[in-house]
């Protein structure tokens, strides 16, 4: 087997610890996206900001070579932005779908 088939393996099994990072990276990316919204901060401090500042602080705590993970953590401007609008179109629908089989049409919202 080639190099690059063993890789496609690897990616293509959903028990391997590649599918598993993966899922990491992406539930980091939804946790940051999620705390710059809650901050009421443009989405563009993740990459200006947090990203870099979380490196650091890693090269320091940890050593570096520890940070190389943290560059698989996708937070470009356009990520961000869709992961906010992503969160944002979700709860929409939850609202509308809450508000569609509220019983005897008696609802509420807080």
């Amino acid at each position: 087997m080639k190099k690059s088939d063993s890789g496609k393996k690897n990616r293509l099994d959903s028990s391997s610890k590649y599918q598993q990072e993966n899922l990491a990276v992406i539930e980091v990316s939804y946790s940051m996206a999620l705390r710059i919204t809650k901050a009421k901060r443009h989405h563009t401090i993740a990459e200006d900001l947090l990203l870099s500042a979380t490196k650091d602080i890693v090269r320091v705590m940890l050593g570096p070579e520890y940070v190389n993970k943290l560059n698989t953590i996708s937070l470009c401007n356009n990520t961000a932005c869709r992961r906010i609008n992503g969160m944002s179109a979700d709860i929409i629908d939850h609202v509308i779908q809450e508000i569609k089989f509220a019983t005897l049409g008696i609802f509420s919202i807080q």
